[in-house]
């Protein structure tokens, strides 16, 4: 398993932001974000193939996310198959609410 640190970002209270993760959906694989702390809302995931993508290509799956609180939080995601117990891959964003 590897682990991926990201940049810090930042977000406003109360305003949608989206982090973006590479990923091949094709392979059955996809991110899956551990556990959402309290503070943070999901407001959904989707997948943004590239404009002239063909079957099978890699996509960008995007987290849509709001926070109700101030705060420093640690997003932990797992690009993993549903039916598997073991990620192959772990990325930590770390957001910062002002």
């Amino acid at each position: 398993m590897v682990l991926l640190v990201a940049a810090m970002m930042l977000a406003q209270i109360g305003l949608p932001f989206a982090i973006e993760l590479k990923s091949g959906p094709g392979t059955g694989y996809q991110w899956q974000l551990a556990a959402i702390p309290e503070g943070i809302e999901l407001l959904g995931s989707e997948y943004q193939p590239a404009p002239d993508a063909q079957i099978g290509d890699p996509a960008t799956q995007v987290f849509r996310l709001r926070a109700s609180k101030a705060g420093r939080y640690s997003l932990r995601f797992l690009l993993k198959r549903t039916w598997e117990n073991e990620s192959i891959r772990e990325t930590v964003v770390d957001v910062d609410v002002k």
